[in-house]
C-alpha cells in the first residue's frame, strides 16, 4: 500500500503536466482584434483558436514543448511568427497586428471614341426645346 501512495505521488507530476497559453490580439493603435486567427504550430500538430469580442484567444491542455505563435486577421497584415517555448502552467503572449496598407493604381487613357461637341452634324438625334417647351 505504501508503495502505491508513493508511485503516485511520484508520477501525478509527470502525467499532469499540461499548459495553457493565452493572450490579447491587438492592432498598431492598440484596438482589440476580435475574429482574429491564431495559430500555434508545433513539429507535429497545429492547434488554431479565433479570438473572442475581446480579442483575448487561450490554448487550453497543450502539451509543453517548443511552438510557432502567429495570428491573422481581415485587413491586417499577419503577425511575425513568434518562436516560443510553453512551460507546464499558464502563459500569456500578446500579439500585435499592423494595419495593412492597401495600394491602388488608377491609369487613365485618353480615348478617341465618340465624344460630344457643339457641332450640329454631331447632334442629329439632339431634342431642341423652343418656347412653351421652355
Amino acid at each position: 500500500m505504501r508503495i502505491l501512495i508513493i508511485l503516485t505521488l511520484l508520477l501525478a507530476p509527470v502525467f499532469g503536466q499540461t499548459s495553457t497559453l493565452r493572450g490579447v490580439v491587438t492592432d498598431d493603435s492598440g484596438a482589440l482584434v476580435p475574429g482574429a486567427i491564431v495559430r500555434l504550430i508545433a513539429a507535429s500538430k497545429e492547434h488554431n483558436a479565433t479570438t473572442n469580442a475581446e480579442g483575448a484567444y487561450t490554448f487550453a491542455g497543450i502539451a509543453p514543448g517548443d511552438y510557432t505563435l502567429q495570428a491573422s486577421a481581415p485587413g491586417l497584415a499577419m503577425a511575425k511568427a513568434l518562436k516560443i517555448s510553453v512551460k507546464p502552467g499558464l502563459q500569456t503572449v500578446n500579439l500585435q497586428l499592423k494595419i495593412a496598407t492597401i495600394t491602388e493604381k488608377v491609369t487613365v487613357n485618353e480615348s478617341t471614341g465618340a465624344t460630344v461637341n457643339a457641332d450640329p452634324s454631331n447632334n442629329a438625334s439632339a431634342l431642341v426645346l423652343r418656347g412653351d417647351d421652355l
